[in-house]
C-alpha cells in the first residue's frame, strides 16, 4: 500500500481494479484542516482522465504492472499492432492508448510493453531513437 506521501507525479496506482498512472498532482495545506492531495489519473487501459482528491489518512494500493519488449508491426484505421519479443505473440493497442507516441514508431521499433494482469495496456518509447529528417 502506498501512504499519502509516496503519491507522486508518474506513480501508478490500481483504482477499481484498473491501473491509473498520476498525471497531475497538487499538495495543498490550509490553516485547520488535513493536507490534501488533488490529482488527474488516466486510466491506461481507456485512456479517460478522472480527478481525485486523497486525504492525509487515504492510502493507494500500488499497481502490479509487467514489464516486457516488443516490436511494432503496423496499424490500422483503429489500433496498432505489436509482437512480444520472447513469446512472439501478436497484440494490438488501440490508437487512443498509443496517441501521440505513434508519430515515433517505424516499422520494427522495440518498445516497452506495460502489461495489467496479463494484458498490455501502455508502451514506453526508448528515450534516444534515430530518424532521417528528409
Amino acid at each position: 500500500m502506498l501512504e499519502f506521501s509516496d503519491l507522486k507525479l508518474n506513480k501508478i496506482i490500481s483504482l477499481n481494479n484498473q491501473p491509473y498512472k498520476i498525471i497531475t498532482a497538487q499538495h495543498s495545506k490550509q490553516a485547520r484542516s488535513s493536507a490534501v492531495l488533488r490529482t488527474k489519473l488516466k486510466n491506461l487501459i481507456t485512456g479517460d482522465v478522472l480527478e481525485k482528491t486523497f486525504n492525509g489518512s487515504d492510502k493507494a494500493e500500488e499497481a502490479d504492472l509487467g514489464r516486457t519488449k516488443a516490436s511494432y508491426l503496423y496499424n490500422d484505421q483503429e489500433n496498432f499492432y505489436f509482437m512480444d519479443q520472447k513469446t512472439f505473440e501478436q497484440f494490438s493497442l488501440p490508437k487512443k492508448i498509443v496517441s501521440e507516441q505513434s508519430n515515433y514508431l517505424i516499422d520494427g521499433t522495440i518498445v516497452d510493453v506495460l502489461k495489467f494482469n496479463g494484458e498490455a495496456v501502455s508502451i514506453g518509447l526508448a528515450t534516444k531513437i534515430n530518424f532521417k529528417v528528409t
